[in-house]
């Protein structure tokens, strides 16, 4: 058996609702909660995974990511995206993703929507953590 090289990782299993809750109030006041399923530490810094439970009305502004990819799989609700100059809805099992540099914004049109958004590579998202409150651990 070949031994795999240590710089690539480890195997990671993240049972469902394991991963800590956290609650980011956006610029509209709106509060979404989210769980890091695999965080930049855990994937050596190649991605992170969040689950997002965003209401009805949110989003955020125009924004461009220059240093990461950003990927959402919709799991629960609507959303509309713009990227670039594309503009479209996305719902339940649709996969949208954002090239880095690209300009883009979304909104949920929805109650509310979950998604699983992930960037690549990891480290945007740790503003997210930073501007966040831990709820449940």
């Amino acid at each position: 058996m070949e031994s795999t090289p240590e710089h690539l990782g480890t195997p990671l299993h993240v049972p469902a609702g394991s991963a800590p809750v956290y609650i980011f109030r956006d610029r509209g006041g709106h509060d979404h909660s989210f769980r890091f399923l695999v965080s930049g530490d855990q994937s050596g810094g190649s991605y992170s995974t969040m689950e997002v439970v965003s209401p009805g009305g949110s989003g955020p502004g125009t924004h461009v990511h220059q240093d990461a990819e950003e990927h959402f799989r919709v799991m629960e609700g609507s959303i509309d995206f713009r990227v670039g100059d594309q503009v479209f809805r996305a719902d339940v099992g649709d996969v949208v993703h954002v090239p880095r540099g690209w300009e883009h914004s979304f909104s949920v049109c929805s109650d509310e929507a979950t998604t699983v958004a992930t960037y690549s590579p990891a480290g945007d998202e740790e503003h997210l953590r930073a501007a966040s409150v831990l709820i449940e651990n």
